[in-house]
Protein backbone atom coordinates (compact mmCIF):
# COMPACT_ATOMS: atom_id res chain seq x y z
CA UNK A 1 0.00 0.00 0.00
CA UNK A 2 1.65 3.72 -1.01
CA UNK A 3 0.76 6.65 1.26
CA UNK A 4 2.43 9.85 1.35
CA UNK A 5 2.30 12.49 4.42
CA UNK A 6 1.12 16.00 3.81
CA UNK A 7 0.29 18.96 6.24
CA UNK A 8 -3.17 18.49 7.23
CA UNK A 9 -6.11 20.94 6.28
CA UNK A 10 -8.75 22.18 8.81
CA UNK A 11 -11.13 19.85 6.60
CA UNK A 12 -9.41 16.89 7.21
CA UNK A 13 -8.91 17.27 11.13
CA UNK A 14 -12.57 17.99 11.17
CA UNK A 15 -12.83 14.70 10.16
CA UNK A 16 -11.01 12.90 12.48
CA UNK A 17 -12.39 14.69 15.55
CA UNK A 18 -15.46 13.18 14.29
CA UNK A 19 -13.98 9.90 13.05
CA UNK A 20 -12.30 9.60 16.89
CA UNK A 21 -15.83 10.86 18.90
CA UNK A 22 -17.50 8.16 16.48
CA UNK A 23 -15.23 5.42 17.68
CA UNK A 24 -15.27 6.63 21.33
CA UNK A 25 -19.48 6.48 21.15
CA UNK A 26 -18.75 2.86 20.20
CA UNK A 27 -16.02 2.27 22.57
CA UNK A 28 -17.94 3.56 25.84
CA UNK A 29 -21.04 4.73 24.78
CA UNK A 30 -21.98 5.25 28.30
CA UNK A 31 -19.79 8.19 28.33
CA UNK A 32 -21.64 11.66 26.87
CA UNK A 33 -19.77 12.99 23.56
CA UNK A 34 -16.97 15.01 24.63
CA UNK A 35 -17.43 18.24 24.55
CA UNK A 36 -14.31 20.82 25.47
CA UNK A 37 -14.54 24.15 27.57
CA UNK A 38 -11.53 26.65 27.66
CA UNK A 39 -10.42 28.00 31.03
CA UNK A 40 -8.42 30.88 29.94
CA UNK A 41 -7.27 33.66 32.44
CA UNK A 42 -4.89 36.52 32.95
CA UNK A 43 -4.07 38.22 35.78
CA UNK A 44 -3.12 42.38 35.42
CA UNK A 45 -2.22 44.91 37.89
CA UNK A 46 -4.68 48.24 38.33
CA UNK A 47 -3.01 50.09 35.21
CA UNK A 48 -3.36 46.81 33.08
CA UNK A 49 -0.08 45.38 33.09
CA UNK A 50 -0.15 41.75 32.25
CA UNK A 51 1.19 39.72 35.28
CA UNK A 52 0.39 36.21 34.15
CA UNK A 53 -1.95 33.77 33.13
CA UNK A 54 -3.59 30.06 32.71
CA UNK A 55 -4.30 28.43 29.90
CA UNK A 56 -6.48 25.31 30.55
CA UNK A 57 -9.98 23.28 29.85
CA UNK A 58 -12.24 20.85 31.37
CA UNK A 59 -13.78 18.33 29.42
CA UNK A 60 -17.01 16.99 30.43
CA UNK A 61 -16.02 13.36 30.95
CA UNK A 62 -15.02 15.19 34.30
CA UNK A 63 -11.49 15.91 33.61
CA UNK A 64 -9.46 19.81 34.37
CA UNK A 65 -6.50 20.08 31.73
CA UNK A 66 -4.29 22.42 32.68
CA UNK A 67 -1.97 23.56 29.89
CA UNK A 68 -0.02 26.60 31.05
CA UNK A 69 0.65 28.98 33.81
CA UNK A 70 2.88 31.60 33.91
CA UNK A 71 3.49 34.40 36.42
CA UNK A 72 6.23 36.94 35.26
CA UNK A 73 8.86 36.66 37.20
CA UNK A 74 8.93 40.44 38.97
CA UNK A 75 5.04 39.69 40.28
CA UNK A 76 5.80 35.81 41.40
CA UNK A 77 5.83 35.19 45.25
CA UNK A 78 2.88 37.31 45.57
CA UNK A 79 0.03 34.41 45.33
CA UNK A 80 -1.10 35.10 41.89
CA UNK A 81 -0.39 31.76 40.52
CA UNK A 82 -2.06 29.79 42.83
CA UNK A 83 -5.15 32.19 42.56
CA UNK A 84 -5.39 31.66 39.31
CA UNK A 85 -5.04 27.47 39.90
CA UNK A 86 -7.78 28.01 42.30
CA UNK A 87 -9.57 30.09 40.08
CA UNK A 88 -9.51 27.32 37.44
CA UNK A 89 -9.83 24.04 40.08
CA UNK A 90 -13.01 25.99 41.20
CA UNK A 91 -14.90 26.49 38.08
CA UNK A 92 -14.08 22.77 36.85
CA UNK A 93 -15.47 21.45 40.38
CA UNK A 94 -18.85 23.47 39.65
CA UNK A 95 -19.04 22.05 36.34
CA UNK A 96 -18.28 17.81 37.58
CA UNK A 97 -15.14 17.83 36.92
CA UNK A 98 -13.59 14.95 39.65
CA UNK A 99 -10.17 15.10 38.37
CA UNK A 100 -6.97 17.54 37.15
CA UNK A 101 -4.27 16.71 35.62
CA UNK A 102 -1.14 18.46 33.81
CA UNK A 103 2.79 18.26 33.00
CA UNK A 104 6.03 20.16 34.38
CA UNK A 105 9.52 20.10 33.61
CA UNK A 106 11.82 20.08 36.35
CA UNK A 107 13.53 23.73 35.81
CA UNK A 108 9.33 24.63 36.45
CA UNK A 109 6.95 24.81 38.53
CA UNK A 110 7.08 20.69 40.08
CA UNK A 111 7.40 21.63 43.67
CA UNK A 112 4.87 24.23 43.40
CA UNK A 113 2.20 21.70 41.80
CA UNK A 114 2.74 19.58 44.83
CA UNK A 115 2.84 21.96 47.40
CA UNK A 116 -1.01 22.59 45.70
CA UNK A 117 -2.27 19.01 45.98
CA UNK A 118 -0.90 17.79 42.72
CA UNK A 119 1.02 14.14 43.01
CA UNK A 120 3.10 12.61 40.26
CA UNK A 121 2.09 9.58 38.39
CA UNK A 122 5.06 9.50 35.53
CA UNK A 123 8.10 10.98 34.94
CA UNK A 124 9.78 10.98 31.07
CA UNK A 125 13.71 10.88 31.40
CA UNK A 126 15.92 13.24 28.89
CA UNK A 127 12.66 15.28 27.62
CA UNK A 128 14.46 17.65 26.72
CA UNK A 129 17.89 15.81 27.29
CA UNK A 130 19.31 15.95 30.45
CA UNK A 131 16.01 16.98 31.96
CA UNK A 132 12.47 15.38 33.32
CA UNK A 133 8.90 16.07 32.26
CA UNK A 134 6.75 15.18 35.43
CA UNK A 135 3.38 14.01 34.52
CA UNK A 136 0.90 14.96 37.86
CA UNK A 137 -2.92 14.77 38.76
CA UNK A 138 -5.10 15.86 41.89
CA UNK A 139 -8.74 14.76 42.68
CA UNK A 140 -10.84 17.48 42.98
Amino acid sequence: MKYNISTATSKDLHALEGAITEYNVRAEPNLPLAQIFRLDFVAKDDRGALMGGIQAYWVNWGILHVELLYVYEEFRKRGIASMLLQHVEKIAKENNCHLAQLDTFDFQAKDFYLQHGYSIFGVLDNAPKGHKRFYMNKNL
